[in-house]
């Protein structure tokens, strides 16, 4: 079986997926502390070691829907809500940005759940492509073009409303994915058996690979 290279990945994209992995289990690796590892495994050791906390056999994926579910029940009016309850219905359209902001202040941390419309950012993407073309013919249209592209991709970053998740149960696991130590009952304590999950399951969605190709021995 041929090992994964993610060294055939930009780097600058493992990176962010690397500030992902810090975030989510708050802590900081130092300049060149990762200088040398070669591989995925060695690189999930590098990430156990960081990581300074007191072991608890449970289950982070229930703590936070039940974190996610309390919330929820204080802010809304729902009798009940289970891991299939749509997120359209607690967030709804015409005031969703606002809801999600009053959630996010209770959680002290961001779900980013909102995206723009394709079709607008494609857009946008495509003003932006011509008006830098348009610098071999006028350089003032050129820039008025690029200008109104950043600010509309800015703008629709900002302000899009569009639901990139359908349920709960697939917010509690991005707040374990993305947030767990802020998703646990005590964020003093972490489940050891739970890193390597929340490691592979940000570089297989951040870098959009195969969970089959984050061998221990894919080459980075």
């Amino acid at each position: 079986m041929t090992n994964y290279k993610l060294e055939n990945i930009d780097i600058e994209d493992i990176e962010q997926v690397l500030q992902k992995v810090e975030d989510t289990f708050e802590f900081r690796f130092e300049n060149n502390e990762l200088r040398n590892v070669e591989n995925f495994g060695e690189l999930t050791d590098a990430i156990k070691n960081k990581i300074k906390l007191e072991h608890k056999e449970n289950c982070t994926s229930q703590q936070s829907f039940n974190k996610l579910r309390k919330v929820l029940k204080s802010e809304f009016e729902f009798n009940e809500i289970t891991p299939k309850t749509e997120l359209s219905l607690i967030f709804p359209k015409r005031n969703r940005l606002q809801l999600i902001k009053k959630v996010e202040n209770k959680l002290n941390f961001k779900l980013n759940i909102t995206e723009t419309k394709r079709i607008y950012t494609n857009s946008l993407l495509l003003i932006l492509g011509i008006s830098i073309l348009s610098f071999f013919y006028d350089y003032r249209i050129a820039i008025i073009g690029i200008c109104i592209a950043f600010f509309g991709l800015w703008a629709t970053n900002k302000l899009g409303k569009e639901l990139n998740l359908e349920n709960v149960g697939d917010l509690a696991k991005k707040m374990k994915r993305e947030n767990y130590l802020k998703s646990r009952r005590n964020s003093k304590t972490i489940n050891k058996s739970e890193i390597e999950e929340i490691i592979i399951d940000l570089f297989s969605i951040e870098l959009s690979l195969n969970k089959s190709e984050l061998t221990r021995k894919s080459l980075i």
